[in-house]
């Protein structure tokens, strides 16, 4: 059997697979790599030309199909067959419940055991929700989808669409407005009720003693208490990787997405949470209160004719996220956000 893939373990503890086999494979292989900055998109240049050396020299660190199968089937605790060709390439999460197995050209399978499975068998769900593909936006087909009971797989394709032009930038106001809406609307709740379900969810969360945090509660939901407020489809997981810049933005990775979420929190996730645990405090602050992301707010909140003022849903987004982070373990990212929260709250940002 043919040696082809190499293996790269990644600093987060996600497993790369790549098809070193040829220069279709090496750029199909890469597409799990996400270079968002110089230094990444140089040091995806640097793998690639590694990756071409080894193949074309089949050297020893090379694998094969077989290799690499032996390899995922020790991961679950049950017997599952990854069975692999040599026209594919595969991405371990750092988890070790996830397997993505890229078949060029043709599909991307998920295979979710253990922590992973209730997720990856929601996004099928949500997947099954759209109707047909939006207007500003595109999702791919799901193709088919299996429950085990203890682990799920799941295979999806999509069209080929033009990369969006260099420099293009992308309305994503307009873009998560329509995604906020996209899967029957939206549901009305009074402002005054949400308030309360998320004051009980703080003190859940042991925040019943901030002094601060309840007068804000009050605040707003003594001044906006009888307003309608929407709830909809929110990703809770949107930032720039889970993007593909095609002419109609591609959106996955649905398996945090919730069909009751709030206005504006995949929007603000877009911008704060790939940097909350990179950047100052402060410097997170300034963007958040920047005009490129209060205008994008602005925009937002006209598509969907919202009453309640932003700042609400700055307000809530931050404490949702500490919450979110919380309930996940990540104490770390959990703690970065509430002190944002706090700074906002310092510096008088809020009523």
């Amino acid at each position: 059997m043919t040696k082809q893939f190499f293996m790269l373990h990644g600093r987060n503890g996600a497993t790369y697979v790549f098809n070193a086999g040829s220069l279709s494979g090496i750029r199909e292989s890469l597409k799990f790599y996400k270079a968002l900055t110089l230094k990444g998109k140089v040091m995806k240049s640097a793998l690639f030309v590694v990756l071409l050396l080894l193949g074309k020299l089949r050297l020893t660190p090379l694998w094969t199909g077989k290799d690499v199968s032996n390899y995922l089937g020790a991961l679950p605790d049950e017997q599952i067959a990854f069975e692999l060709d040599g026209h594919c390439s595969v991405h371990v999460a750092p988890t070790r419940d996830k397997v993505i197995i890229h078949r060029h050209g043709r599909c991307f399978e998920k295979v979710a055991f253990g922590g992973s499975y209730a997720g990856v068998s929601n996004e099928a769900l949500v997947y099954r929700g759209f109707a047909g593909q939006p207007r500003l936006f595109s999702i791919s087909r799901l193709e088919s989808f299996e429950d085990h009971g203890s682990y799920c797989h799941f295979a999806m394709s999509h069209d080929s669409l033009p990369p969006a032009p260099v420099g293009d930038s992308i309305d994503w106001s307009a873009v998560l407005a329509e995604f906020f809406v996209s899967q029957g609307g939206s549901k009305d709740v009074l402002f005054g009720a949400y308030v309360s379900a998320l004051r009980e969810a703080c003190e859940r969360g042991g925040w019943a003693s901030h002094a601060v945090l309840d007068a804000l509660f009050d605040h707003f939901s003594s001044t906006y208490g009888d307003e309608r407020l929407p709830l909809g489809l929110v990703h809770r997981d949107f930032k720039p990787w889970n993007v593909l810049p095609f002419s109609k933005p591609l959106i996955f990775d649905f398996e945090e997405t919730i069909n009751d979420g709030l206005p504006c929190e995949d929007l603000l996730n877009y911008f704060i949470d790939p940097i909350i645990n990179y950047q100052s405090t402060e410097a997170v602050q300034a963007i958040l209160f920047g005009e490129p992301v209060q205008q994008a707010l602005v925009r937002y909140s006209k598509a969907l004719g919202l009453s309640v003022p932003v700042e609400f849903f700055i307000f809530a987004y931050l404490i949702n996220r500490v919450l979110f982070w919380r309930a996940r373990g990540d104490d770390q990212t959990a703690d970065r956000y509430a002190a944002l929260f706090d700074a906002c709250c310092s510096s008088r940002t809020w009523p």
